[in-house]
């Protein structure tokens, strides 16, 4: 008797140790946003939700930009561009993020 429940308390330490570990993990990477991957070639400029499913982002890379649409089951490239223009002197130095909106419209009115 006394051994079925020191079976039966190991067990439930056990699966309480399991489900303390994947709540630190899940927070960890919920915080980051991911789970490694870090890398000097790519960076997220900025993102924008386009619907429910879809999302627009501006990606640099070494030697340009992209814009991306991405959805859960593919990822686009929409346009290529060597540089951006500068971004509104009002927001500079002040560690505002700058408007997507914007900045995609400027990038677009240069395309055409």
């Amino acid at each position: 008797m006394l051994d079925g429940m020191a079976t039966a308390l190991g067990t439930l330490l056990i699966m309480g140790l399991i489900l303390w570990l994947a709540y630190v993990f899940s927070k960890y990477i919920g915080r980051t946003g991911k789970i490694g991957g870090k890398t000097p070639y790519m960076k997220i400029i900025a993102q924008l939700p386009a619907g429910q499913y879809g999302t627009l982002a501006i990606v640099q890379t070494k030697k340009s930009y992209l814009l991306l649409g991405m959805t859960s089951s593919q990822i686009t490239v929409l346009d290529e561009f060597e540089d951006l223009e500068e971004l509104d002197e009002s927001n500079a130095g002040k560690g505002e993020i700058p408007d997507f909106k914007l900045q995609l419209e400027r990038l677009t009115k240069r395309k055409k």
